[in-house]
């Protein structure tokens, strides 16, 4: 009970804390509403199309991709602009997204196999 409150809030303090960090470097609505669209549109996409279309998904997909997609938009969208010029932040988090949730599915897939196998 006591560790899911303390993780609770340490979840809504860094929530809080990004998004006022956020606020501070966005220069306008539009800015953050197009970084939250992205960040929706990058959560999402490769968990529940994979969901639907791959039998075994499962949880360790879907939170791997989240993570690995909207890192790689925070990144590229505020990393250094020389390194990332060319690069569109959303491409490139949904392109992590769909390698992560990949890898993971065919690790997992592997594992159960040799599984069964023995």
């Amino acid at each position: 009970m006591v560790v899911g409150a303390v993780s609770r809030d340490a979840g809504v303090v860094a929530g809080g804390a990004g998004a006022v960090v956020l606020a501070l470097l966005l220069e306008t609505v539009q800015s953050a509403l197009a970084i939250f669209y992205a960040l929706l549109g990058v959560s999402l996409l490769a968990p529940v199309v994979g969901g639907v279309y791959l039998r075994r998904a499962g949880t360790a997909e879907a939170l791997g991709s989240i993570i690995a997609g909207n890192i790689t938009l925070l990144v590229v969208r505020f990393g250094p602009p020389r390194l990332f010029a060319s690069v569109d932040p959303v491409v490139a988090g949904l392109v992590a997204s769909a390698a992560v949730f990949a890898v993971i599915y065919v690790a997992r897939t592997l594992r159960v196999s040799r599984r069964v196998t023995r």
